[in-house]
């Protein structure tokens, strides 16, 4: 099985593919790297679009977050820690060849993804729409992991929007990929019941 992972530069990204880099790296073909913002923003109005969208806890969260993987990434790189947070140090590691693109469409990427003869072209934390021509180079299909009950909440931070709307269960749905956002053939969906000490404040 051939597989390509296209994803951001994120702990985020790092914490959803950790396991699959290292218990399956001879699997990965390549990590494909686009920007950690919205395609068309900079990164000052991601960051304005993430907080009007997913409230101000999230947005904390993930300021917070970001500077502690700068940090992280900063002592591993001098030698003071040993284990990396970052999808690309931890591709490096295991010799996972690494392709960085703006543009996951572009004519370089799809020229590129296709020397790889992938299987499954798996997205993961991509700010970017996938268009038709990628999603045509894998010869079984392109998958998305989404962190919402699909059909319900699709598009961003689903998980926050269900804890705001007071649901009493969220879930991961892994899925084909088609044009449209969260639209494709569901292949597996669980489920995970929501608690009253389960946070809520990044109610928008």
């Amino acid at each position: 099985m051939e597989i390509a992972i296209v994803t951001s530069n994120s702990y985020f990204s790092y914490l959803l593919i950790s396991d699959l880099l290292q218990n399956h790296h001879d699997d990965v073909v390549s990590l494909i790297l686009t920007p950690n913002k919205i395609k068309g923003k900079t990164t000052l109005q991601t960051a304005m679009h993430v907080l009007q969208k997913t409230g101000w806890s999230n947005f904390c969260y993930k300021v917070v977050s970001y500077v502690w993987f700068v940090m992280i990434e900063y002592l591993y790189k001098m030698g003071v820690v040993k284990h990396c947070v970052q999808p690309e140090n931890l591709a490096e590691k295991y010799g996972i060849d690494i392709f960085k693109t703006n543009d996951c469409n572009s004519q370089e990427t799809l020229n590129y993804l296709k020397t790889k003869n992938i299987d499954i072209l798996l997205s993961v934390n991509v700010y970017q729409r996938m268009l038709e021509p990628l999603l045509s180079i894998p010869k079984i299909s392109a998958v998305n992991n989404h962190f919402g009950l699909l059909p319900k909440y699709k598009g961003m931070a689903p998980y926050i929007w269900a804890m705001a709307n007071n649901e009493k269960e969220i879930g991961l749905s892994v899925h084909h990929m088609v044009l449209n956002f969260d639209e494709g053939k569901l292949i597996k969906q669980e489920k995970m019941q929501l608690h009253p000490k389960d946070s809520n404040g990044c109610i928008p």
